[in-house]
């Protein structure tokens, strides 16, 4: 009942990290199509503190979430728990600086040229600005660790003796959603879409991958909501004392 009770963060933290979808309602001045999210918190742009709020609270949720689940995810098989361990401690670090994101503002936006004009004029770029690029690299460094990890929790169960309670630990279907939400993130990640996809179009591959990592972080709270993972390297007699 904890662990259900538990899985609400990561639901909650899921939805709300794709926040830029308010943009499509919100006369934000910029373009879906070129403007990175992050552009829609730079100083000056209307509703930066919505999307700035949003982005701290979807972190703060997400890593309360995947801390709080990480308990779950060390009774899971045994194979897969570090693993699952990994996944979940990532997660937590992708929440901790997404929330630092919305702290530290760009100074500027750049799909609109304003951050050129600036430094032609001579304006240096800020203490956060910096901060925020970097926070934001570690964000994405973070969810990737998380995509490895969970490819390999489902190669590792599936190439493991199934436990008993396979069906319920990593039911087909969800292993299916990770596998496919996990090539979904790599090909829509910006290292990836920056060499595929033209400038005026960077901001399109981005929001589908954001759109990707909310439905893997949804998809995580469903699993540790519902799962029954039991360790397979405890003794029978004591699995079945548990019952």
């Amino acid at each position: 009942m904890l662990i259900r009770l538990r899985r609400w963060p990561l639901l909650v933290g899921g939805v709300v990290y794709s926040s830029w979808v308010l943009a499509f309602v919100l006369p934000t001045g910029l373009s879906q199509r070129a403007a990175f999210t992050s552009e829609l918190e730079a100083t000056g742009q209307p509703y930066a503190w919505l999307f700035r709020a949003s982005d701290v609270v979807a972190g703060l949720l997400l890593a309360l979430g995947a801390v709080a689940t990480l308990g779950w995810a060390a009774r899971a098989p045994t194979r897969c728990a570090p693993l699952l361990v990994l996944a979940f401690g990532a997660v937590a670090v992708t929440g901790v600086t997404n929330a630092l994101t919305g702290v530290l503002a760009l100074d500027c936006t750049t799909s609109n040229g304003r951050c050129t004009r600036l430094r032609a004029a001579g304006v240096p770029s800020s203490w956060h600005h910096h901060a925020h690029l970097l926070v934001s690299n570690v964000s994405g460094y973070a969810f990737g660790v998380t995509v490895v990890a969970l490819v390999l929790v489902v190669l590792v169960f599936l190439r493991s003796d199934a436990p008993a309670d396979g069906a319920s630990f990593l039911p087909s279907g969800l292993r299916r959603a990770l596998v496919l939400g996990a090539g979904l993130a790599a090909l829509t990640a910006i290292p990836v879409s920056s060499a595929l996809w033209p400038v005026s179009w960077r901001g399109f591959p981005q929001r589908i991958n954001e759109a990707v990592e909310s439905l893997l972080f949804v998809l995580l709270g469903l699993w540790a909501g519902r799962a029954a993972p039991v360790d397979r390297a405890a003794p029978v007699s004591s699995q079945r004392s548990r019952s």
